[in-house]
């Protein structure tokens, strides 16, 4: 399903990449399934190509990069990018620091349960 272009199945196949789950793991081929999904807008694979690009996983690392990915799935409503979106506008990395943003955007992560954004909001 993945050679056949399906979003889910890339995302999926890359996550066992990513991590050795029943293949040799290799983050690179990971890297490039997560780009795969990502451009056809899965919001996971966008918000994971961005941790990449943010720590530098199989990628060399790009703030830019970064936030643009977390950006694609935080406005599909994925608490993760919308908290790691928030890190990015609260410390200026990879975009103009707004505090005002980072407060938004943990808001929307910490309502959907997330327990980093609620840490940072001091819930």
């Amino acid at each position: 399903a993945a050679e056949q272009g399906n979003a889910n199945a890339q995302f999926y196949l890359g996550l066992c990449y990513y991590g050795g789950a029943g293949v040799e793991k290799n983050i690179k081929k990971a890297v490039e399934l997560f780009t795969k999904a990502a451009e056809q807008g899965d919001k996971i694979a966008q918000h994971m190509l961005g941790f990449c690009y943010k720590n530098g996983i199989g990628v060399e690392k790009n703030m830019e990069k970064a936030v643009e990915f977390f950006t694609k799935a935080a406005e599909q409503g994925n608490a993760n990018a919308q908290f790691y979106l928030g890190l990015c506008y609260y410390g200026g990395a990879g975009v103009e620091k707004n505090i005002k943003k980072a407060v938004e955007l943990f808001t929307k992560a910490a309502e959907q349960g997330n327990a980093n954004a609620q840490f940072y909001l001091g819930l």
